[in-house]
């Protein structure tokens, strides 16, 4: 069928890997390098190939890509399968369902979904939400600031997208792309009005849309980057400016009161809180937030 020979690496055992496969396809070369294996692969291709492990220079970074499932999209506060239609409701991420988990690609310290996990929302919904440029949200009971990707604000220019693709390959089968657009950070060069768009004809196809655009083609891919512990809630905190993230918003002031269930908040000026907000409540000129709803809390000077 296909010619085999000997590859190694100093610490593995020899191993013999029979390859049927393209080799320009690096897809399917990060597999076999993530999980070496002796039983014959065949890629349904016509060319022919050996992995040499000990050949670092070109795929030393992808020795150690990994994919994990974990967590699930909310809307409306219901968990629902990545990849599902937001339709002007509420995006919210949390705690992992069985069978609705989000697959996700490990990039250096950053775990970015595999596909988008809720289309047809525009830019200007993400960012109202806080996903464009970051907000805290707890998975499984580790915390993280999820938000949109860096793509570059014109072709070509360095971002966190190309130099993912770059380390871990452009297969469809990995990341989903084809006719799938993601928004990313940037506003067009262009046009202020429109933003960023990667994928649909390709991996790194670009492209831009008005922030307002809503489509089944375009949707949110999201990143997760690891938070550091929040501040631990004691006395000592209080006097000190905070902003204290919850499940569907934020709020910054100053701590005024800690009790075994509560914080007290004085709220900085014009805040206001969601009209179903479950988590906090206004107590004349304070407000009050339940300590067991808090996602991630940080002071600010």
């Amino acid at each position: 069928m296909v010619g085999t020979e000997k590859c190694g690496r100093e610490d593995f055992a020899a191993l013999e890997l029979r390859v049927q496969g393209n080799p320009t396809d690096r897809w399917w070369l990060d597999r076999l390098l993530v999980v070496p294996n002796t039983e014959p692969i065949s890629l349904n291709r016509i060319s022919q190939i050996c992995i040499p492990f000990k050949h670092k220079p070109i795929w030393e970074g992808l020795i150690h890509m990994e994919i994990k499932n974990f967590g699930t999209v909310y809307l409306d506060g219901q968990p629902y399968f990545p990849g599902d239609w937001s339709n002007g409701k509420t995006i919210s991420f949390g705690d992992t369902v069985d069978g609705k988990a989000i697959s996700f690609v490990r990039w250096k310290s950053l775990w970015v979904a595999s596909q988008c996990v809720c289309i047809n929302i525009s830019w200007d919904e993400l960012n109202k939400a806080g996903y464009i440029f970051g907000r805290p949200v707890k998975i499984d009971g580790a915390t993280y600031l999820c938000r949109s990707l860096k793509v570059g604000e014109k072709k070509d220019a360095p971002n966190e997208w190309d130099s993912i693709l770059d380390d871990l390959g452009e297969d469809d089968g990995l990341w989903h792309w084809d006719d799938q657009h993601f928004w990313g950070q940037e506003t067009s060069r262009k046009e202020a009005s429109c933003r960023a768009v990667r994928g649909y004809l390709s991996a790194r196809y670009r492209d831009d849309y008005s922030a307002s655009y809503r489509s089944e083609l375009i949707g949110f891919r999201l990143v997760l980057e690891p938070l550091p512990p929040a501040y631990l809630i004691s006395g000592a905190l209080i006097g000190a400016g905070l902003k204290v993230y919850g499940p569907d918003a934020d709020i910054a002031g100053e701590l005024v009161e800690v009790t075994d269930y509560d914080l007290v908040v004085a709220p900085n000026a014009g805040l206001h809180l969601p009209r179903k907000c479950q988590w906090a409540r206004r107590d004349g000129k304070r407000i009050i937030i339940d300590r067991t709803s808090i996602v991630w809390m940080k002071e600010e000077k």
